[in-house]
């Protein structure tokens, strides 16, 4: 009788998968403020159907406007209560740089209301704390020098075909599932800009298509899924990404 409980309960704790628990942040108060508004309406949404595809309930927070800032961001995340079984995904969208001093890949993040900057490295060791079965930071900014932060773009219209309002095309539990350690993603690369057109960062567009209309070969393998994530942006920007397991 003991022996066939034991199963039981085992069987229910394979059955009973973790949260979905995300975060996004954008600094809607900077002169970007159409494009962060809607990345966040994007993921916001697309946060709904991935909990409901993945069949784990979703803890959504978001944080903008005045409210936005380097030490509500990170008291956001660290005050998660993540379970090693949860998939956490922070995201950041607004303008980011970098400086002579940075020799990691990804740029600073930075708050227009507060005037403050988060290095991406230092984000990424505070998602890294939380233990999460797997956990995704990415950030959709510019990767350029601190003087050209507040610099209009030169006009560049960008057009793409993106389906970020879709449906989930095929299964992606195999590849959220499987993933263990943090994937941290920058939309563009060390002297890069991030563009943006109307319908929002043309990354975070990049990434929602790439879930929405997947390729099924590369559902179950993130090295593949980000190749191709890639190739959709290599036109405009090349993102940078690694994992931390």
């Amino acid at each position: 009788m003991f022996k066939y409980l034991m199963l039981f309960v085992l069987l229910i704790t394979d059955l009973c998968a973790g949260s979905l628990k995300v975060v996004l942040a954008g600094d809607t108060d900077s002169n970007l403020t159409d494009q962060i508004e809607k990345d966040i309406q994007l993921l916001t949404t697309q946060s709904q159907k991935l909990s409901r595809h993945l069949d784990r309930p979703l803890e959504l927070k978001v944080l903008k406007g005045a409210r936005a800032s380097k030490q509500q961001f990170i008291a956001i995340v660290q005050n998660l209560d993540v379970q090693p079984d949860d998939i956490l995904i922070v995201f950041y969208s607004g303008h980011g740089f970098r400086d002579k001093f940075k020799k990691s890949p990804y740029p600073y993040m930075f708050f227009t209301q507060t005037k403050e900057a988060l290095d991406t490295d230092d984000m990424l060791n505070v998602v890294y704390q939380k233990k999460a079965q797997f956990a995704i930071l990415m950030v959709d900014a510019c990767n350029l020098p601190f003087a050209h932060l507040d610099e209009p773009d030169e006009g560049k219209e960008i057009y793409d075909n993106f389906n970020t309002y879709g449906d989930i095309s095929c299964n992606l539990r195999p590849l959220f599932e499987s993933g263990r350690g943090v994937l941290v993603i920058a939309s563009c690369s060390p002297g890069e800009v991030a563009w943006a057109s109307r319908a929002g960062g043309y990354f975070t567009q990049a990434f929602l298509d790439s879930i929405y209309t997947n390729n099924c070969s590369s559902c179950s393998n993130w090295n593949i899924w980000l190749r191709n994530l890639q190739a959709k942006t290599e036109s405009i920007q090349h993102p940078v990404c690694s994992f931390y397991k």
